[in-house]
């Protein structure tokens, strides 16, 4: 499939070049999403680059701030600005820039977490994970100590604490990456200790590895001792 799209790239074919036949021949075919992301990644041509990324937005918020994370760094600060400029509600427009995938987001996503409405908050906090730039980790730390609780709408749907949204974002991170904030809010026993550690965290073995890795800390002794760590760091 990346051969052929090469190949029309190259030699200026229709189905590429022209923006109805790309777009009813490849766009609106799911099996060509990661393809044409892969082309997007190694395309030199910004001009066809942007092209792509807005003809995906016509088609799809959802594909467009895939791909407009998929261009090369060089031109992710105009593709992003696209997805960021779409005329759509703030939570829409938070996760759809999570789906970039691009450092070009984080601004727009650190500002973000700290805003008065916590379901916000809780969609900038897990557009953070996608992303997992670690610049985005002590604002993630922060967040921990958010005191929006569980709640339960109208129609019954669950909404998790912006909290639970923050530990299930620290997971997607590099655990020799998180490691370090752990320990710093373990050993200043400030506010964070008392929801950053999950006892499915540290049971993650890769975790548990990384835990031995900073040997001698407060952190690592406390690692295989889960029903301490749930009396101690699991109350709200």
């Amino acid at each position: 499939m990346v051969s052929e799209l090469l190949v029309k790239l190259q030699t200026g074919h229709p189905d590429f070049i022209e923006d109805g036949r790309f777009l009813l021949i490849y766009l609106n075919h799911l099996k060509w999403t990661e393809p044409i992301a892969l082309i997007l990644a190694e395309l030199e041509d910004e001009t066809q680059a942007i092209r792509i990324v807005r003809l995906a937005l016509e088609v799809d918020f959802v594909l467009g701030a895939r791909f407009a994370g998929a261009v090369q760094p060089k031109f992710q600060a105009q593709t992003v600005a696209m997805v960021r400029a779409l005329a759509v509600p703030e939570w829409l427009k938070l996760e759809l820039l999570g789906r970039t995938r691009s450092d070009e987001a984080l601004p727009d996503l650190l500002d973000a977490i700290v805003d008065n409405d916590a379901d916000i908050r809780a969609i900038s906090a897990s557009a953070l994970g996608e992303i997992g730039n670690r610049a985005a980790l002590p604002s993630l730390m922060n967040a921990l100590t958010d005191e929006h609780i569980i709640t339960v709408d109208r129609w019954g749907t669950t909404i998790y604490d912006v909290r639970w949204v923050v530990e299930k974002a620290l997971e997607k991170f590099d655990p020799d990456v998180v490691i370090p904030y752990l320990i710093t809010a373990l050993s200043n026993n400030g506010p964070p200790a008392n929801r950053v550690i999950s006892i499915a965290y540290l049971k993650n073995w890769s975790v548990r590895v990384a835990c031995r890795r900073h040997s001698g800390n407060y952190l690592n002794k406390q690692a295989n001792n889960f029903s301490f760590i749930k009396s101690k760091f699991l109350n709200p």
